[in-house]
């Protein structure tokens, strides 16, 4: 069975880089690790 894949809008890889807002920031590094390892991110 394909898993469904999941696109990332920009916003959520600027939270990242964007050390200001540390909540954000520790969501969206959460939220790509977990789902990079599975193979299931999109990139427009």
């Amino acid at each position: 069975m394909l898993a469904d894949k999941i696109f990332i809008d920009s916003n959520i890889w600027i939270y990242i880089f964007c050390k200001e807002d540390n909540y954000k920031c520790q969501i969206s590094e959460n939220f790509i690790r977990e789902n990079s390892l599975k193979n299931i991110i999109v990139i427009s």
